[in-house]
């Protein structure tokens, strides 16, 4: 099998991504840090943080900044929300336990603006202290209220996330996710997945302060739980299971695994798709973090949301199914089995969404870069043409992952499935997307696949197109005209590629020898 050669330092950079073992290993690809991505795609529904907005005192105390995630009820017990310099005066002065609720009830409404919340000027007061030691009053308002204010100073930047993580506030907040009044409860767990969002040193605190033993019991009794509550839950397990570039231990995957498989199933549909998401921040990795998943059944579920209609649950189970794919030959035979590339084939020809067409390409690049068993599953699935329809008419991103499945399965596949590339369509595809603007690996995928190609066909008897016939139907497509522009293109993989395919298949050298012919009594006639 060909591999590509490395020739500069773009293409060294793509290479660090392959992780896969044995004979495939440059030909499969993980994902970048997942939460990169979900910036990039803006999904408002798996940011890392989420604030807890309060509004008017005129309106119900039910409404949030995420629709997702409604802030339990808060009984009023102001009329008026104090200035932050008045609720300092009143904690300096050996405050009542009203007193107590309402200067943490202001604070809490000061934070919760929707507009110019004083996040600063709360953590300059000295108030972040003051918090902290309310959650140790044994007063479920006090608690509920420091918690809120809590959870939206953490929602803010790295800095402020670390002022209340400095002061000790991890601790008791984990604790109070075990309280036995829930919605203290779910307000501290909306706070501690802040938190753990935040960055790997503060997800490995709240861990090391015991999260999972503290919800726990929480997940054996779900049905009982409010609906945003299960919500945050999930989304808590999502931002334990991020930031790729230390995962957590595999026994602690082990532990949310099975959370996750009960989430998967939930009715609410954002409990499933953070759920999801969770899932494929957790299978975003070597194969022992993938094989947690497979051992806890939780990839049956995951493809049951790929025929969801709903885009928000279609995109983590195909990242999941995507991050299988990643793995082992095994394990992208799991995915194989599953009937996945069916239901794939299915979306290709439905979706209006790039970024779904997106990681359909991504994840058969993946299988198509396994075994040649898995390349015929691909094709036998008739998947090879929306493949190709991708790469004509998809966006700049779902052009490039299409590119790489043909690559693959050109440098991967017996002479027979290369063969199924030789098509007049699929020729003509390949020679609209060599312009010198494409993407550089747009570009070098389909130079070597249109390599591979004339390769195979100059080895091997007349299939559905003959060698002769591919390189008129290059030239007719303007495919020449275009090689010969990419050999003053700046990049060395473009350009040495793009002459190799004219020195041996379009050179006026070939045109010479063909009018050399033998004659009769086996001498050569010039």
């Amino acid at each position: 099998m060909a591999t590509n050669q490395v020739n500069d330092g773009g293409e060294k950079e793509r290479l660090k991504q392959y992780k896969n073992v044995a004979k495939h290993e440059d030909m499969r690809r993980r994902r970048t840090e997942c939460s990169v991505e979900l910036r990039k795609q803006k999904r408002e529904d798996a940011l890392m943080k989420r604030r807890n907005i309060a509004c008017d005192d005129t309106e119900s105390e039910s409404c949030t900044e995420d629709e997702n995630n409604k802030e339990p009820a808060a009984q009023s017990t102001t009329p008026k929300t104090l200035a932050i310099s008045q609720v300092v005066t009143i904690l300096q002065n050996n405050p009542s336990l009203e007193q107590l609720r309402i200067a943490f009830e202001s604070v809490r409404r000061l934070l919760s603006r929707t507009r110019d919340a004083p996040v600063d000027k709360v953590i300059q007061s000295g108030l972040i202290a003051a918090l902290i030691r309310a959650l140790y009053v044994e007063d479920e308002k006090v608690q509920f209220e420091a918690a809120w204010a809590l959870t939206n100073i953490v929602s803010g930047t790295n800095e402020q996330t670390m002022a209340v993580v400095k002061e000790g506030a991890v601790e008791p907040l984990v604790a109070l996710c075990s309280s036995s009044n829930l919605q203290v409860a779910e307000q501290s767990c909306w706070a501690v997945a802040n938190i753990a969002g935040d960055s790997v040193e503060t997800r490995d605190l709240v861990l090391e302060a015991g999260i999972l033993e503290a919800v726990d019991e929480l997940f054996s009794k779900l049905n009982e739980l409010t609906v945003e509550f299960v919500r945050t839950l999930a989304w808590l397990h999502s931002n334990l299971c991020r930031h790729k570039s230390r995962s957590v231990d595999i026994g602690v995957l082990r532990v949310i695994a099975p959370r996750l498989k009960k989430c998967l199933v939930h009715e609410d549909v954002f409990v499933r798709q953070d759920a999801c998401w969770a899932l494929a921040y957790l299978t975003d990795g070597n194969d022992a973090q993938i094989n947690v998943a497979l051992e806890c059944d939780c990839l049956r579920p995951a493809t049951t949301l790929l025929m969801s209609t709903k885009d928000s649950e279609v995109a983590p189970a195909l990242r999941v199914l995507g991050n299988f794919a990643t793995g082992s030959d095994e394990l992208t035979q799991v995915i194989v089995d599953s009937g996945v590339l069916d239901i794939v084939r299915d979306i290709m020809g439905q979706t209006k969404t790039q970024s779904i067409l997106k990681e359909c390409c991504w994840l058969l690049s993946n299988v198509i870069a396994g075994t040649q068993v898995q390349i015929d599953a691909v094709i036998k699935a008739k998947l090879i043409p929306p493949i190709i329809n991708a790469l004509e008419n998809g966006d700049s991103r779902s052009r490039v992952e299409a590119s790489w499945a043909i690559a693959n399965l050109s440098q991967g596949g017996t002479a027979r499935q290369i063969s199924c590339l030789a098509k007049r369509d699929y020729l003509k595809a390949f020679c609209e997307v060599l312009s010198p603007s494409s993407h550089i690996d747009l570009l070098v995928n389909i130079l070597e696949t249109v390599y591979f190609l004339l390769t195979t066909l100059s080895n091997q008897d007349p299939g559905v197109m003959t060698l002769a016939s591919a390189c008129d139907n290059i030239e007719e497509f303007g495919g020449l005209d275009k090689l010969e522009e990419l050999q003053q293109h700046p990049n060395e993989k473009v350009y040495s590629v793009a002459y190799k395919i004219i020195e041996q298949y379009f050179s006026e050298e070939d045109d010479n020898e063909d009018q050399i012919n033998l004659s009769t009594n086996g001498h050569f006639d010039f």
